[in-house]
């Protein structure tokens, strides 16, 4: 009976340990300062920002569509919501939580293979740590998680791993950023950076991230929100490139405005404006999101 009644106490104490980790850990994430991080990022786009303008998509995204230059041009305000590594599932979780806030009025979406094909599709598990935090973001990563994930994720313990690290990073940092989510990559001096030719590239849209793509489209029609696809330029040339030829069937069928980048001579013939082979520099995102700008003023 004792050792009973001494497993009930323990098995309570990790019960309420977990409840106190919860109930702590969405307090601090929800006042972590802005100091222009991924994570930090996402809790501004999950729960806080509002704008006219708002930009989805990978790291290309988050690199290449200057706010700044994109706020003073389009006489607008625009929060730049792309994370590194981030596929339609994402942008999907910023885009509705968004819309519980404000309706932009502009959507921009930055699209690549990786976007839309099942290669980025484990890397949603990183939000697990807002997942009693926001609907939105529970009901998106339940598409996706196992019986076995869902229990694990019944955890506050087990939905926080990882995420002190960044968050006493975030604490630790003096100022804050004030980009709203645009991350600048410097200008290499040594950039010695050619272009690179590649004969095919096979993609294979995953049709969860299709239905993903299809809402996000539908919903910003119906609710009379402008939106538009970008590719990004790259300094790598597919001569035959199944997802540009996806891409532009798709735009064309759904009547988005395509601002295809990706082997764009404004950009290949000048490789200083490339951080790496996929992404721009800071120089790089100026012509970028000139170019933008002038196709949301059309």
């Amino acid at each position: 009976m004792k050792k009973v009644f001494i497993g009930f106490l323990f098995l309570l104490l990790v019960v309420l340990s977990d409840i106190c980790v919860g109930g702590i850990t969405r307090k601090v994430i929800l006042n972590v300062p802005d100091v222009g991080v991924n994570q930090t990022n996402s809790v501004q786009a999950l729960f806080h920002r509002k704008a006219d303008v708002l930009v989805l998509g990978p790291s290309t995204a988050n690199h290449h569509y200057d706010t700044r230059l994109l706020r003073d041009s389009l006489r607008m305000s625009v929060y730049n919501a792309g994370f590194d590594g981030k596929n339609i599932q994402y942008s999907a979780m910023v885009f509705y939580s968004f819309l519980q806030r404000c309706k932009p009025k502009i959507v921009c979406l930055d699209l690549g293979p990786s976007m839309l094909s099942d290669e980025w599709n484990g890397s949603i598990g990183e939000m697990n740590i807002f997942y009693n935090m926001s609907p939105v973001v529970h009901h998106i990563i339940n598409e996706r998680a196992t019986s076995v994930q869902k229990i694990k994720l019944c955890s506050n313990l087990y939905q926080c791993n990882n995420s002190w690290q960044w968050l006493l990073h975030a604490y630790l940092q003096h100022g804050e950023s004030t980009t709203d989510g645009y991350r600048p990559l410097d200008v290499v001096s040594s950039n010695q950076f050619r272009v690179k030719h590649m004969p095919y590239e096979q993609f294979r849209v995953d049709s969860v991230n299709l239905q993903y793509l299809d809402g996000i489209v539908n919903k910003c029609k119906q609710g009379g929100v402008k939106i538009i696809f970008s590719v990004s330029p790259s300094l790598v040339i597919t001569k035959r490139s199944e997802f540009e030829r996806w891409i532009r069937n798709y735009a064309a069928r759904h009547g988005v405005d395509l601002l295809d980048l990706q082997n764009d001579e404004r950009f290949l013939k000048h490789p200083t404006l490339f951080y790496d082979y996929t992404h721009l520099n800071r120089q790089g995102a100026v012509l970028f999101s000139q170019l933008v700008s002038e196709l949301l003023k059309t």
